[in-house]
């Protein structure tokens, strides 16, 4: 696997910001399956506070 660098992360934040936007509602469990990629590079602290945020809105 890749490393995550800053890029990334503002990108799935963005990718986060439009999907609750309902933007781009229909990919839902791709949202899942990124954010999920995205948090276990995060350590388990923040990995806990990643999801919660990414997950909490439907």
């Amino acid at each position: 696997m890749s490393d995550w660098g800053e890029g990334e992360v503002e990108t799935a934040i963005k990718v986060q910001a439009l999907i609750e936007n309902k933007e781009l509602s229909s990919i839902f469990y791709l949202r899942l399956f990124f954010f999920k990629s995205a948090c276990s590079q995060l350590s388990s602290s923040d990995y806990h506070h990643c999801t919660s945020n990414s997950l909490s809105s439907r």
